[in-house]
């Protein structure tokens, strides 16, 4: 009588481990040379960190919310489809970014739409 697994066939795709990814030094050399033109290049420099330093989806970025907790240099993530409320360390680089976000752009788009009402 032999082994019970003795050659076992696998079903499904064959997964290979991702090769040529950045190192940590490579992402930080890429984000000081990323040029900041506008608004928008701002705002998806501070999406791609958050993307990239605390591996948000897309989905959980689509709930997030200015955060209470920015000065305490952390960020609440709410509870989504396929993720549970949790809460983020940020950077130091991150959380000026954001302050600067939320105070500069986002408070001037709030006067632009209230200013077409009057």
């Amino acid at each position: 009588m032999g082994y019970p697994a003795t050659g076992p066939q696998l079903k499904g795709l064959t997964r290979s481990v991702p090769t040529g990814l950045l190192g940590r030094g490579e992402l930080d050399n890429f984000f000081v040379r990323y040029a900041v033109k506008d608004d928008r290049t701002r705002r998806n420099r501070i999406i791609l960190r958050l993307l990239l330093y605390q591996a948000l989806t897309l989905e959980e970025l689509e709930t997030l919310r200015p955060p209470p907790q920015l000065r305490a240099g952390k960020i609440t993530i709410p509870e989504t489809t396929t993720s549970t409320l949790r809460t983020l360390e940020l950077r130091p680089f991150q959380i000026l970014d954001l302050q600067e976000y939320i105070l500069i752009i986002c408070l001037e788009d709030r006067k632009d739409r209230t200013s077409v009402y009057r």
